[in-house]
């Protein structure tokens, strides 16, 4: 029950939060920095974020002020017999733009990859549609509800994270 109310006070939270819509989150914001800060700040961010910087950065243009970083997101649930966790792979994109003063992340584009197994291809799991039901998904609708829950979750997470790391003093002018 306990779980449940975690659960729903998130999503709630989700849909009020910032400019989260259809899986899709978007911030942009000024900031006492410049250009070259807010890039460092970002870079020192995606390092920190996500284990291998490298392969996630897509695209990396500090002149145009422009970050695109393709990741991947693991979700866990329980299989009505199963023991053990199960985990879904779901791909996502995150944009940082910048220039001075100013930046803006989105967070979109998260679709369904691949499950525990090759029986899960073709499945319907992506988070922008309605719960296609158990035959499609592969899951019962209450296990939807906390794998989208936590999906929703872990986007905001970075986003707020993000916002945090940007509007906190830069660390590129030595004062450390």
């Amino acid at each position: 029950m306990k779980k449940s109310i975690v659960i729903l006070f998130l999503l709630l939270l989700n849909f009020i939060v910032l400019s989260q819509e259809n899986y899709r989150w978007e911030k942009t914001d000024s900031v006492e920095k410049s250009k070259k800060q807010i890039y460092s700040d970002t870079k020192l961010f995606i390092s920190e974020t996500w284990r291998s910087a490298n392969n996630v950065i897509q695209n990396d243009d500090q002149e145009g002020g422009v970050i695109l970083v393709k990741a991947i997101s693991t979700q866990y649930y329980r299989a009505p017999l199963g023991v053990d966790k199960s985990e879904l792979l779901y791909t996502y994109n995150v944009k940082f733009l910048m220039k001075d003063k100013k930046y803006k992340i989105v967070i979109e584009n998260i679709k369904f990859f691949k499950g525990p197994n090759d029986a899960w291809n073709g499945k319907e799991l992506d988070p922008a549609q309605e719960y296609p039901g158990v035959w499609k998904s592969g899951v019962k609708k209450s296990n939807w509800e906390e794998i989208m829950a936590s999906l929703k979750n872990e986007m905001q997470v970075i986003l707020n994270s993000y916002v945090k790391t940007i509007n906190a003093k830069s660390q590129i002018n030595g004062d450390w």
